[in-house]
């Protein structure tokens, strides 16, 4: 199961990142956040506060229980497994933000690599912290697919 975990959660970030489709246009932006807030925000929702019911339904077996005022805070602190759908609706946002912004595609790599660096040295809130750990990896899978003809000279 290691094994398996070291790579899951990579390989979901970049096929994400894979299907991600740029847009300039700051309307539109607008339109995309709202949907990723309801494609990711709902099952998030739903599947923290029925996390939490069935931890306390069967509490003498789960090693780690959250209480229900965690419920609260899921804005700030996602619940256990669910973490990874709060990191990409950051994700979304933050990538957008710079499409909006038409941030080159090479500059943006270089300031998700410095996000990445920073996220490893500097104590930062949860949403910050995994947000920019794992954009890079988002990133990467985008410009996988955007630049496909570079990869299939240099990956066999």
């Amino acid at each position: 199961m290691g094994i398996i975990f070291t790579f899951i959660m990579p390989v979901f970030f970049a096929l994400s990142g894979y299907l991600y489709r740029p847009t300039r246009d700051w309307r539109r932006i607008k339109i995309n956040v709202l949907k990723k807030l309801v494609s990711l925000g709902v099952p998030y929702l739903v599947f923290s506060i029925l996390y939490v019911i069935l931890q306390h339904s069967s509490s003498s077996s789960v090693h780690d229980l959250y209480d229900w005022d965690s419920l609260v805070m899921l804005w700030w602190q996602p619940i256990g497994y669910l973490w990874f759908l709060y990191v990409l609706f950051f994700i979304f946002c933050l990538v957008y933000v710079m499409d909006g912004f038409k941030v080159p595609y090479l500059y943006q790599l270089v300031i998700y690599m410095a996000l990445f660096v920073m996220a490893q040295l500097t104590p930062l809130p949860p949403f910050f912290s995994r947000t920019f750990t794992w954009c890079i990896t988002f990133y990467i899978g985008f410009l996988y697919k955007k630049y496909s003809q570079l990869s299939k000279r240099w990956i066999t």
